[in-house]
């Protein structure tokens, strides 16, 4: 972390921390709901003991193709995420070091 402090006063950035967030979001959202959505051994337990045939088959095929469709997407918003704070901390850290222009510091000798 870049940071100056003058008094109790801070400025700088904290790229771990905005990565941290980014981990946390991914865990603790994403990651949890790819996991929920892909745990469907229940459902198609509960299909297969009352209900027989073409349509059951057809309805746990089109089920796991829309968990994919949507864990896909989760996936996709999950790496977009990412690069999207990652751009941020970037763009935060080339503001940061422009707050004092290296001309503008005065050396003691």
């Amino acid at each position: 972390m870049a940071q100056l402090g003058i008094g109790d006063l801070t400025h700088g950035v904290s790229a771990g921390g905005a990565y941290d967030y980014v981990d946390g979001l991914n865990t603790g959202a994403i990651n949890n709901a790819i996991k929920a959505l892909q745990s469907t051994t229940g459902v198609k337990a509960k299909l297969q003991s009352g209900w027989q045939g073409a349509a059951e088959a057809n309805f746990e095929k089109n089920l796991d193709s829309a968990v994919k469709t949507v864990t896909d997407t989760l996936e996709l918003i999950k790496d977009n995420i990412e690069s999207l704070v990652s751009d941020l901390v970037e763009d935060m850290a080339k503001q940061d070091e422009k707050l004092v222009e290296v001309e503008d510091i005065v050396s003691f000798k």
